[in-house]
């Protein structure tokens, strides 16, 4: 394919002081995304020799596009090819121009001409009868489509729920732990997004993230549930362009149609190897349709305004054209005597906000169901609601008059309210009763006997569970308990259990175990060369190369008299920037000073010792 490359090629030392710049996440980046041997690799002399081997660089330029490859093949880099400085082809930093590098233009150059690929090659058109056309049809398949992402946006609320009220375990494989899976999977089978992917996009939407193993509700969780359905599809949409790699972000970008057209162009854009940008794309536009930003193959133009960079700007646009698709929010619900309530229409916030206070979610959509529950009255009375309140904002809400079995539920939770407190005790909970009578109604609830009961007083008792279980367990057998701190105030934090605690340490990744070693050791062998100019840095790594294969170097000195002076030697050891050598003539070792070094080369008749 390419010649072979000098070792002396100073692309390497620019390269090394390229990657040495980089950060922590950024080298990981790097060579999680390169294949190279990573045995010999000692500081980043030796990574910038890997990279630059030509099977590193023809890996890696198979993740490049042939527009960019053909460029590359004449040594054409411009300021905006990120790519290619993310992926260690060419050299720079924001303060220096980017450079091309002998060693990847020459292997871009002979696989340009294995595929007989020019930089004036044409991609492949669309089929103009199959894209969308404009107006009112087009603007109605678009508000059809947000409608219908209104559905992932639901789930999405569900799922988070779910990790809200029990955190899931996230094991070393990646997957979730099969109880969890099987409980987090019903939040989202219905629309059809394998768990894994919804679990994706509700972490890239900042509604979930990841302690110590487990997915647990982010604190941007409650902000997103407070804004309209529109608001929240639109961080749905942007979360998951946000995580689009940068490549699939500029196919879908230049291309309308979706579907297999969309593919066949992907192939032509990576000729060398284009199933991994294939599977990318392919799963980009399958969540960009549950999302409702294409439909029958044809993205709309509100996929086109999500694509642009994610700025105040183009939310606003977006927001303003996902509001004026959806319909006007109602501000009326049904209430039903099996204490169900229904919304006929998508609700306004506020009112959304209230009836998620006070009930469960039977389902969320346009039209939602609503249930009515004890344990949510109980925790909105708990925030400072009163079932007063409450029977007078449900009948404002209400389009007939409240059921006689709603406003009984309403009434008796207020009454018995806070009749039961759990506060901590020692390492478990203490239950204070409002009398004695109700306590003996505890102690005798067989479905209550795992709390092993130790009674202190008439109306107190001791368990070894924790407050919030014994909380839980009073509440699911119809106990209106609530929970309070060591000064007896009611506790109105939302409920989160308790982690269990790792005592396995952390497997450090072989990945970033090298890094943290490139890292510590910023020298080559000879000392760091952080503080060196390219000339003299390079002949220290030279020599140092030189000293480990035992190899023959010709160097040239600066004399006191201004003349210069050849010396054949094989190096032995450098310090202290001096050079123990042995003499191929005379066969006599020298010690020679570093600094009168002005040229290095190897000789072509001489070989390895």
């Amino acid at each position: 394919m390419a010649a072979s490359r000098s070792p002396l090629s100073s692309s390497a030392l620019h390269l090394a002081r390229d990657i040495k710049s980089r950060t922590r996440p950024e080298l990981i980046a790097l060579l999680g995304s390169r294949t190279f041997s990573a045995p010999n690799v000692r500081d980043f002399f030796d990574l910038a020799d890997a990279l630059l081997a030509e099977s590193s660089i023809a890996s890696a330029l198979a993740f490049v596009p042939r527009t960019t490859l053909a460029r590359l093949a004449q040594a054409d880099v411009r300021p905006n090819d990120e790519l290619l400085l993310r992926l260690g082809l060419v050299t720079g930093s924001p303060e220096t121009a980017i450079v091309a590098m002998d060693e990847v233009t020459e292997v871009a150059r002979a696989l340009c001409a294995q595929l007989n690929m020019t930089a004036d090659d044409v991609p492949p058109a669309e089929s103009e009868s199959l894209v969308a056309g404009a107006g009112d049809e087009s603007a109605k398949q678009e508000a059809a489509g947000i409608e219908r992402g209104l559905a992932l946006t639901t789930a999405l609320d569900d799922l988070v729920h779910a990790i809200l009220a029990r955190p899931a375990r996230r094991m070393s494989t990646g997957l979730l732990a099969a109880t969890d899976n099987a409980r987090l999977s019903g939040t989202v089978e219905h629309i059809g997004m394998p768990i894994a992917r919804a679990i994706d996009l509700a972490e890239n939407s900042g509604l979930i993230i990841l302690v110590d193993g487990w997915w647990m509700t982010a604190p941007a969780f409650d902000e997103w549930r407070a804004g309209s359905p529109a608001q929240r599809w639109v961080d749905l949409a942007f979360g998951w362009r946000n995580a689009l790699d940068s490549r699939v972000v500029q196919i879908l970008r230049g291309r309308s149609l979706w579907a297999d057209e969309l593919v066949d162009y992907t192939r032509w854009l990576f000729p060398l190897e284009s199933q991994w940008i294939v599977d990318l794309v392919t799963r980009a536009t399958s969540d960009a349709e549950l999302l409702g930003l294409v439909s029958r193959g044809t993205r709309h133009e509100t996929a086109r305004a999500v694509l642009e960079p994610d700025t105040a700007t183009s939310r606003e646009n977006v927001l303003t054209r996902a509001t004026a698709a959806l319909p006007e929010p109602v501000n009326v619900v049904y209430v039903q005597n099996d204490l169900t309530i229904v919304a006929p229409g998508m609700l306004r916030v506020e009112t959304e906000q209230l009836l998620r206070r006070i009930c469960d979610v039977e389902h969320s959509g346009l039209a939602s169901t609503f249930r009515l529950s004890v344990s949510r009255l109980s925790a909105a009375m708990t925030n400072g609601m009163t079932a007063a309140q409450i029977v007078q904002e449900l009948q404002a809400l209400s389009a007939t008059p409240l059921p006689q079995p709603v406003v009984y539920l309403i009434e008796d939770t207020g009454a018995r309210f806070d009749a039961i407190r759990v506060r901590p005790w020692g390492n478990g909970a203490l239950v204070t009763c409002r009398d004695a009578a109700l306590l003996e109604l505890l102690l005798a609830d067989s479905a209550l006997s795992t709390l092993n009961w130790d009674r202190v007083s008439d109306s107190t008792a001791t368990t070894r569970h924790e407050p919030v279980t014994t909380r839980e367990l009073l509440v699911a057998e119809k106990h209106p308990a609530v929970l309070e701190d060591d000064e007896g105030q009611l506790d109105a934090s939302p409920r989160i259990l308790p982690l269990p605690i790792s005592t396995k340490t952390p497997v450090v990744p072989v990945l970033h175990a090298l890094v943290d070693r490139l890292i510590a050791s910023t020298s080559t062998e000879t000392g760091s060369f952080s503080h060196l100019d390219d000339a003299t840095a390079w002949r220290e790594r030279q020599i140092s190369l030189a000293i480990r294969e035992k190899s023959t170097l010709l160097l040239t000195f600066d004399m006191p008299d201004g003349t210069q002076k050849s010396l054949t030697v094989i190096p032995l050891s450098l310090a202290n920037g001096r050079l123990r050598a042995k003499d191929m003539v005379t066969e006599v070792e020298r010690t020679l000073p570093m600094a009168s070094i002005s040229g290095l080369a190897t000789p072509e008749s001489v070989g390895k010792v």
